[in-house]
């Protein structure tokens, strides 16, 4: 994604990076990368999801955060590489889905060493 570049959730979205993907969001201090919301109101998209194959202190596990079908998350490949984030805002985040079963700002399962965010 491009330094600058402002991408929109809708009601009940969020962006989820699998464990086949990887988000490479870079911006800089004058051009950050913005997510945020259709609707600036607070809880109004889910926000950023990745799912990992790193080792976690589960072992494997179902990522929360989903209505159904939950990814799992979770190996034996510490380095597992879900990407970079760098002068990244996230805005009007996170929501309860069910229950107990949220999503938040920025929500890492098992992201590995060679995951970059600063």
């Amino acid at each position: 994604i491009e330094p600058g570049t402002l991408i929109r959730g809708t009601a009940g979205s969020s962006l989820v990076v699998d464990v086949d993907g990887k988000l490479v969001a870079e911006g800089t201090e004058a051009q950050p990368i913005v997510f945020t919301s259709a609707v600036k109101t607070s809880g109004s998209w889910g926000g950023l999801v990745f799912v990992g194959e790193a080792v976690a202190n589960v072992g494997t596990g179902m990522a929360e955060g989903f209505p159904s079908m939950p990814p799992s998350y979770g190996g034996s490949d510490a380095a597992h590489d879900c990407g970079s984030l760098s002068y990244v805002r996230v805005e009007w985040a996170g929501f309860e889905v069910t229950p107990g079963n949220e999503l938040n700002g920025i929500t890492w399962y098992a992201c590995g060493s060679a995951t970059k965010a600063s």
